[in-house]
């Protein structure tokens, strides 16, 4: 559970120290003392704030000069672009025209269809090749206790599905008994048995 934090009463805005000058060098002269600038109540002199809405100013007029250039060059691309024959790609997509947009995307569909040719073909032609070239591959021959106990069971599984086709004869015999559809036949003889 959190303790109740009695409210404080507001502080009041500290001004940020002026910076203090390195101790002067003992050459014999004394260095002059720095002046003190007068600071507001808000943190800054009004010389400070008046150069800093300036270098504000400054800065905006020349990113929108630097836009200006810019799209006077892009103008001058696009002029450039139909008299020599060259497309340019211009930077922004909200200038491209539609045509150039189509361009752009059947260049992109082309290339992601070529390459996917290329990689499909590539793959295929390089393992044929690879296959005639290469060594050829030779299974290798089997040990002798694998090939002994393959032989087991392969004996095993033939005896299995003799006895599973007589069991299923006699089934079939007895449901012709039981149906009554066997009456006139007679019961099987007993085997002499392998």
């Amino acid at each position: 559970m959190r303790a109740l934090q009695q409210p404080t009463a507001p502080q009041q805005p500290t001004a940020p120290k002026a910076p203090t000058a390195p101790p002067p060098a003992t050459t014999g002269r004394t260095a002059p003392a720095p002046a003190t600038p007068v600071i507001a109540p808000g943190g800054m002199t009004e010389a400070q704030k008046e150069q800093l809405r300036e270098q504000i100013r400054q800065a905006v007029q020349s990113a929108r000069d630097a836009g200006r250039i810019a799209r006077e060059a892009g103008a001058a691309a696009r002029a450039g672009a139909g008299q020599t024959g060259t497309p340019t790609i211009p930077s922004d997509p909200m200038d491209w025209t539609p045509q150039m947009a189509r361009d752009f995307a059947e260049n992109i569909a082309t290339g992601l269809f070529v390459t996917l040719v290329v990689l499909v073909l590539g793959t295929k032609i390089l393992r044929i090749l690879g296959n005639r070239w290469g060594p050829p591959t030779v299974a290798a021959p089997l040990p002798p206790q694998v090939a002994e106990q393959l032989k087991r069971i392969e004996t095993s599984v033939d005896a299995m599905a003799i006895e599973i086709e007589r069991i299923s004869e006699s089934q079939r015999f007895i449901m012709k008994l039981q149906t009554g559809k066997g009456e006139g036949a007679a019961l099987p003889r007993a085997s002499s048995g392998t």
